[in-house]
């Protein structure tokens, strides 16, 4: 079996000299390394089913805020927004939508429970947007409410304080 094996550096041959490749695939050809495999797109995880409830109390998940200044989107007039209680599964939802190490927006739960996207809550007259936040505050799941609910009063209740006692 001949050795080929060069005996000194390539760039000290004259190019005459040096051997032909032979073509792609023969047999005896080294294969070049394959390119490393490109790791496939991670597809989300399936969101588990959550069953559509009829509540018995539809007061209790739900209820109609009369905006003062009614204002046209897509195209609907809207002069009250509807907010409900939103179920485990949309919670979920929407803390898994909020980018990771940002803070969660008020305006992303509510959005959720009037079914209005958040920039168009926000873009309110601010005496709406009072109604709209003091409507939706009791539909609030409780975690949620907790985080943006902060103690401001001498007391440490969450604002706005009781009135004092005595």
């Amino acid at each position: 079996m001949p050795n080929h094996r060069p005996d000194r550096p390539l760039d000290q041959y004259p190019v005459a000299e040096l051997p032909t490749l032979p073509p792609e695939g023969a047999s005896g050809e080294v294969p070049a390394p394959a390119a490393p495999p490109t790791p496939a797109a991670r597809l989300p995880a399936p969101r588990p089913e959550a069953a559509a409830l009829d509540f018995l109390d539809p007061a209790a998940v739900r209820t109609d805020i009369p905006l003062e200044y009614g204002f046209r989107h897509e195209g609907r007039e809207i002069r009250s927004i509807a907010v409900r209680r939103l179920t485990t599964a949309e919670v979920g939802a929407v803390i898994e939508a909020i980018p990771e190490g940002a803070n969660y927006d008020l305006y992303d739960f509510i959005a959720a429970m009037a079914g209005l996207p958040a920039p168009v809550l926000r873009g309110l007259i601010d005496d709406d947007g009072m109604a709209v936040l003091e409507g939706a505050r009791p539909f609030l799941p409780r975690a949620v409410a907790a985080i943006f609910s902060s103690p401001t009063s001498g007391s440490g209740a969450p604002s706005p304080s009781p009135p004092p006692a005595g």
